[in-house]
């Protein structure tokens, strides 16, 4: 039986499209709990001795969905999840990169499930990111377009496109929170509509 009072809301979106930053809006106003997908990656080079950057993540995450499936971050991912949902009724996945992942949610978790894009302009997005400066950050916009194209060759852009909600993040940051109010008054009144 689908449990539609739990949630599991997945965020998509390409690098300093903003995903962090909404994830950290929502959680100033709901009870939630973050699931990260670059988890299994990341515990995949650590087990390896590799070091954790932009290069090493993709070539690992590339060759992980190669050998275990395009779904195999989600699936790696479930225990996790499970557990999640006994502190909050919301789990936030970040990030969804394919279309295999929202298959595995909607068919193998009995969880309502919401498709949440998060859009910004690749020249916003590059000026982030070199502002951000994480470890797994490009320095210089050939190695972040390497990212946005291997993302993309997972099938990130079509998850984004058929997404149940959009977020466009190009303006100011209280712009950007007041797209994400609406999103969450939008999905409480779905959930009421379904009581």
């Amino acid at each position: 039986m689908r449990k539609d009072n739990f949630v599991i809301m997945g965020i998509s979106g390409l690098g300093g499209s903003g995903k962090d930053t909404v994830i950290n809006h929502i959680l100033k106003k709901r009870n939630a709990t973050v699931v990260h997908l670059r988890k299994p990656v990341e515990e995949e080079l650590i087990k390896r001795h590799r070091k954790i950057n932009n290069k090493s993540l993709r070539e690992m995450a590339t060759a992980l969905r190669v050998k275990h499936g395009p779904a195999v971050m989600i699936r790696r991912s479930v225990k996790e999840i499970e557990k999640a949902f006994g502190n909050s009724d919301l789990v936030i996945i970040n990030s969804i990169k394919s279309l295999d992942e929202v298959d595995f949610i909607n068919n193998s978790l009995d969880y309502r499930f919401e498709l949440v894009a998060v859009y910004a302009s690749p020249v916003k997005r590059f000026r982030r990111l070199a502002k951000r400066g994480l470890k797994w950050d490009m320095k210089d916009y050939k190695s972040f377009s390497w990212r946005d194209r291997t993302e993309l060759k997972w099938g990130l852009g079509s998850a984004m496109a058929l997404s149940d909600h959009v977020i466009v993040n190009d303006g100011t940051i209280n712009e950007l929170n007041k797209g994400v109010d609406s999103l969450l008054k939008k999905i409480d009144s779905d959930s009421r509509r379904k009581d």
